[in-house]
């Protein structure tokens, strides 16, 4: 793993391995299945392209983001469920597919924020130009609070973009 931000016992790291990213996904999972979620295989099923940041707490993996990367021809696999998402060939962009804290590390300060702006960090420098990701109502609320201006673009289940902090959309 990568560290990408230390800070007192907290830590945000970008993971490399099978096994780190395999321990992370167990998190994820176990958070789908506390919020009925059901993703499948989908969370395993497109490891070329994804990138996982990790928070940790005491050397103890809390939780954190996987970010899935465009494909050779800008597709992103959430444009199977909302075949409506049209983007421009030259918008180069990414899908948060999850980003969730285990329920005993949920509101640690600092934590859920440091995993966000590392994301965020990673995009400027990628020059990725939007985040989409899909959100309940409560947590749109709180991407809102720490800055990231979300807007409806898909309605099969609401899907939001973000273009704060990123390079502009090119008009």
């Amino acid at each position: 793993m990568e560290t990408l931000l230390r800070r007192e016992q907290a830590e945000v790291c970008l993971l490399k391995t099978e096994k780190e990213i395999a321990s992370l996904l167990t998190i994820f999972q176990q958070v789908a299945d506390e919020l009925s979620w059901q993703p499948g295989d989908y969370l395993h099923s497109i490891p070329n392209h994804s990138l996982h940041f990790a928070g940790l707490l005491d050397g103890t993996l809390t939780g954190g983001i996987q970010l899935v990367l465009q494909n050779e021809e800008g597709y992103l696999p959430c444009q199977k469920v909302w075949s409506e998402l049209k983007f421009r060939p030259d918008e180069k962009l990414g899908h948060v597919t999850i980003m969730a804290l285990a329920p005993e590390f949920r509101g640690c300060p600092g934590l859920f924020w440091s995993i966000c702006v590392e994301l965020s960090r990673y995009c400027v420098a990628q020059k990725i130009n939007a985040i989409i990701l899909e959100c309940t109502p409560p947590m749109l609320k709180l991407y809102r609070r720490i800055g990231w201006p979300l807007r409806v673009i898909g309605e099969l289940r609401k899907m939001y973009l973000s273009r704060r902090g990123l390079h502009p959309a090119k008009s």
